[in-house]
């Protein structure tokens, strides 16, 4: 797992988890100089050279299948899911294996597709029984399906977020902290990650009403040249503990892998106010990374993430107490807060629950946000629940002395950057005493539902659909699943009206008796009629990848699709419908024609026969 939080903080200090994974990629024989370089680039973490490199491979169709499986990994610690799904399929799931497979589940779970990855982490974990990584997954639908149906928080973005990562975010006298790779002015030239983005700064923005300041750099003077932030204050605002990946030096500090480690370092404020030079901690390790630093509110216990010998997978959750003696030696958390898979960004609150993001837990996809609670020195842990929790990364909390409302940091859908701040407020707060059959009573009043194709009894995806009790009220809508599935809550007992509309399928509407669960509701299919066909250069005849095809029509929304990477397409149309066909892509000259299906065989034509699709280079 390596999403856009890690490119722009972790970069550093995940080289080292991933040295440490199940399965490593260096055994990965090249099929060629070009791919060897793209290997090199994949485990030097240059990934966006190595994304360069292995699709002009697949352009050329020289990749074999370990190495677009290399691909796949890459867009998917890229946060491209879609791109490494489609990747996955390529190679066919059937040859995928190892860490490959396990990966797949993952890329599914991004994108809530929790049934196929069950059933992938399924095969995984029969492969690869003593991974526990697996075994906590493997039930990741059931679990959904009870979170989801309930709502336990109301959640906002925040308006200071930008295009960059905005994550780590500390709460201090009405001023909002939090560590970013946004642009900035800065004496210092600093330097950029090797995914080309900037690096690290620690931001702050004062609350304004409902509102916050500007955010602006903390402390120009604590800027260094490398990654700064997150950071925590101790109560009186006395103290800093800052993650930094370098220290008093502009050259880099090495391990023996030849990467930077990360630090924690310290700052005290002197009696004239002014803060001191920063001093390393001694519970850093120079051959690990440190990171993540939570002082508890009596400032006697520092939380903090590293992957140092001892831990259990990945990153752990660790912490070392402080006595007038000093530091001590850190303790790690235990199994029941440490994974086979990685846990980072603690926080404890008043009340002693510690809140922490974990990938190894039983969650939603990506990263989750668990809290767990300490009962006769042995912690139980629970998943915060929906819709804190998503498909994607949801991490870094930090929760306000009131117990119910806080911030957290997500790379979900719908925000304005990479990773974006959020705001949150309980509304049915997660209880330590619930077990997972107390759970689903909670959801026991769903109505699960089923959508085929009448013809070919095959699940079909994205239909919209609404409900209508025995009584005629309205108890909501869904869209179906990839599994054709989808769950309407507050369903309780008789028949049940449904109306479903799909593209390509004609309207749906009838009252039906709950006999069974799911109840299965049959859509008759349109007609089918379409194009297939393959785009290639006019000079030499060589297919055209990524060909931009726009079809639009007087009656319909415009849609555009590409080609793959041999330069076919296939395009499902409408019955009776007149069409224009726009072929594009930069550096060519476009190809436009009409299209009608009136008078059209039903199936798929072969658009070749008719239009000449062969692109002139415009130079």
């Amino acid at each position: 797992m390596y999403r856009t939080l890690f490119i722009t903080f972790f970069f550093i200090f995940l080289t080292a988890l991933y040295g440490q994974s199940r399965e490593s990629f260096q055994h990965i024989i090249p099929s060629s100089k070009k791919s060897e370089k793209a290997i090199r680039a994949f485990n030097d973490m240059a990934y966006p050279s190595a994304i360069e490199i292995f699709e002009d491979l697949l352009r050329e169709g020289t990749l074999n299948a370990q190495e677009k499986g290399l691909l796949a990994v890459t867009y998917y610690r890229l946060n491209e899911p879609v791109k490494a799904a489609y990747i996955f399929t390529l190679i066919g799931e059937e040859k995928l294996s190892g860490e490959f497979l396990y990966t797949y589940a993952r890329v599914l779970q991004s994108l809530e597709k929790y049934r196929s990855a069950e059933r992938i982490m399924k095969r995984y974990a029969q492969e690869n029984p003593d991974d526990t990584r697996a075994r906590e997954q493997i039930n990741t639908l059931k679990f959904v399906q009870a979170a989801t149906a309930i709502k336990r928080y109301e959640i906002s973005p925040l308006e200071i977020n930008s295009s960059n990562s905005d994550f780590g975010p500390f709460w201090s006298n009405e001023t909002l902290f939090f560590a970013s790779d946004r642009a900035m002015e800065t004496v210092i030239k600093r330097r950029t990650a090797r995914d080309h983005k900037p690096y690290l700064n620690v931001f702050k923005s004062v609350k304004q009403g409902q509102t916050f300041s500007h955010p602006d750099p903390l402390f120009p003077k604590l800027k260094s040249i490398f990654h700064d932030g997150p950071l925590c204050f101790n109560a009186d605002g006395t103290e800093i503990f800052l993650t930094r990946n370098t220290f008093h030096s502009v050259f880099k500090q090495k391990g023996n892998d030849n990467y930077n480690r990360l630090m924690i370092v310290h700052f005290s404020r002197n009696a004239e106010g002014k803060w001191d030079s920063p001093t390393e901690l001694p519970i850093n390790e120079p051959e690990s990374s440190s990171g993540h630093p939570f002082l508890t509110q009596n400032g006697k216990r520092l939380w903090f993430t590293s992957n140092r010998e001892g831990g259990f997978g990945g990153s752990d959750i660790w912490y070392a107490d402080r006595s007038s003696d000093g530091w001590h030696n850190p303790v790690n958390a235990g199994k029941e807060i440490n994974t086979e898979g990685n846990e980072m960004f603690p926080f404890e609150d008043n009340n002693g629950i510690l809140y922490f993001s974990s990938d190894g837990h039983l969650g939603m996809g990506g990263l989750d946000l668990f809290m767990a609670k300490n009962t006769d020195g042995k912690y139980v842990t629970r998943n915060m629940g929906h819709p804190i929790n998503s498909g994607k990364d949801d991490f870094s909390i930090y929760v306000n002395n009131d117990g119910r409302t806080g911030f957290f940091a997500s790379n979900r859908p719908g925000g304005q950057g990479d990773d974006d701040l959020y705001r949150f407020s309980v509304i049915k707060p997660v209880s330590f005493e619930e077990d997972a059959s107390q759970l689903n009573e909670e959801a026991q009043n769903q109505l699960k539902l089923r959508v085929v194709d009448q013809e070919s009894e095959n699940p079909v995806e994205g239909v919209i659909a609404g409900v209508l009790d025995n009584r005629g009220q309205y108890l909501g809508e869904a869209v179906s699943e990839e599994n054709g599935e989808f769950v309407i809550n507050g369903w309780t007992k008789g028949d049940i009206t449904i109306m479903a509309a799909a593209e390509f399928y004609y309207p749906y509407e009838k009252t039906l008796p709950v006999s069974e669960s799911p109840l299965i509701i049959r859509l008759s299919p349109i007609p089918l009629y379409g194009i297939y066909g393959q785009v290639t250069r006019s000079d030499n005849g060589s297919p055209l990848s990524d060909v931009t095809i726009t079809v639009s029509s007087a009656s319909r929304d415009t849609k555009t699709f590409t080609t793959d990477y041999e330069g076919r397409f296939r395009i499902r149309l409408h019955p009776y419908s007149n069409y224009q066909l726009e072929f594009s892509r930069t550096g060519f000259s476009s190809i436009q024609t009409d299209y009608s299906t009136f008078s059209k065989s039903t199936g798929y034509l072969n658009l070749n026969l008719t239009v000449p699709l062969k692109m002139k280079p415009a130079f």
